[in-house]
């Protein structure tokens, strides 16, 4: 299916505005320069990726952006704490400005955003080496395993970029009550780590024998 530019064009004018909201109507501001660095990055990483895939592997963009139920129900139950953590990472934020909650220096929030631009650099890096990667998890037809690359390293690096991402934008957006929907956040990833990991094991040719090479799941020596 060929993707239509006009429809991305679409998607970026309807996800500012929605991002925009889900910020700044809990702060009750928008003098918050720390969340308007965010959504310019966040931006600016969004147009660049879609860019690159565009003209290099445009089967990624539309896996990326189908709007797809996981087949399976433990894939759903964790999917849904993890869509409600990570609406809670950027609406919590903004609840701290407007009542001051907490507070953060700024070289930690610099650190914040460099974590960010980091993971962000990880994320393009797993999505350029496995041209098989969904949003939900399911094998696909003449589906590989994929070893190289990232995935030299871990088992599941898009994962493991995630997890620095969401703690990353905690730290960005300047809120240490933002670090508690992250953390959530990151649990559940972990468990739908463990859960697809079984699972690639039980059915996608080739797997059981990479976990063997490749060890760890997100996080070398530890997991």
């Amino acid at each position: 299916m060929k993707i239509s530019k006009s429809w991305l064009v679409l998607q970026f004018l309807i996800a500012v505005p929605v991002m925009m909201i889900i910020l700044f109507w809990p702060a009750g501001t928008l003098n918050w320069a720390e969340a308007w660095t965010y959504i310019v990055l966040q931006l600016g990483y969004a147009i660049i990726l879609t860019s690159y895939f565009l003209r290099h592997n445009p089967e990624m963009i539309r896996k990326r952006m189908a709007m797809k139920l996981p087949p399976r129900l433990w894939d759903k139950i964790v999917m849904s704490f993890v869509v409600v953590a990570m609406t809670s990472l950027l609406i919590i934020p903004g609840l701290d400005v407007r009542h001051g909650w907490s507070s953060i220096p700024a070289w930690l929030e610099a650190i914040g955003f460099i974590g960010f631009l980091i993971s962000s650099y990880w994320i393009f890096l797993v999505m350029k080496e496995n041209s098989y990667l969904l949003k939900t998890v399911e094998i696909q037809k003449n589906q590989k395993t994929v070893t190289t690359g990232p995935y030299k390293y871990v088992r599941h690096p898009m994962y493991a970029s995630s997890i620095v991402m969401v703690f990353s934008i905690a730290l960005a957006l300047g809120s240490l009550y933002a670090l508690i929907p992250a953390a959530l956040s990151s649990l559940s990833l972990i468990v739908r780590t463990a859960l697809e990991d079984k699972t690639l094991q039980k059915e996608l040719k080739g797997y059981k024998a990479y976990t063997k090479k490749t060890r760890y799941r997100i996080l070398p020596f530890v997991w």
